[in-house]
């Protein structure tokens, strides 16, 4: 999505002059607060929440949620009410801390984002089972990698050692097919 949802305007202007919300988004600028809000409107006030704390040290605003698709559902739809990569979303690990497996791709990637999302002052829902888990400190975390359609980024052994740790023994061949990702490992990686 490009930009806020059509007519989202109409309902954060109507959400950030009302005297119940602002009293409201003052309280939550000073600590954590809870509150019980409709589903269908959930969004909209979250959204607003975080309009309200323009100006704000810092501006990110964490909302907790029961689950991993409670939060993966609330970040999609706040994105609508928000400028592009504003909105976030924080799932568990997915797997116990010293149980031998390790988490999905993804949910490491989700993680990141969420958690960059938070250090850019974005808005993001954090699952509770995330909440409870450790996360290591913005220093040992890897920073975050951009790739954007079209764009090309010099990629040599070193680059890819560092990205992908894990993966491919040799980076030598990158996959540029734009339909199933330009600039990702391809599949024809020496293993």
């Amino acid at each position: 999505m490009d930009g806020p949802l059509a007519g989202a305007e109409l309902t954060l202007s109507y959400l950030l002059a009302d005297e119940s919300f602002v009293a409201y988004a003052r309280r939550t600028a000073t600590g954590i607060t809870r509150a019980r809000v409709a589903e269908p409107i959930l969004a909209a006030l979250v959204a607003a929440l975080w309009h309200s704390r323009d100006g704000a040290e810092p501006r990110a605003l964490a909302v907790v949620c029961a689950d991993d698709d409670a939060a993966r559902a609330l970040a999609e739809l706040a994105a609508a009410y928000l400028p592009p990569e504003t909105a976030a979303f924080l799932p568990s690990r997915g797997v116990g801390w010293g149980s031998g497996l390790d988490p999905a791709p993804h949910l490491v990637g989700e993680r990141h984002r969420g958690l960059d999302a938070l250090a850019r002052g974005g808005l993001v829902a954090v699952s509770a089972d995330a909440l409870i888990e450790r996360v290591d400190p913005p220093d040992r975390r890897p920073a975050p990698v951009e790739l954007r359609l079209g764009e090309e980024l010099p990629f040599d052994d070193r680059r890819c050692q560092d990205t992908f740790p894990n993966g491919p023994e040799r980076c030598e061949m990158i996959r540029t097919d734009h339909s199933t990702g330009a600039g990702l490992p391809g599949h024809g990686l020496a293993r």
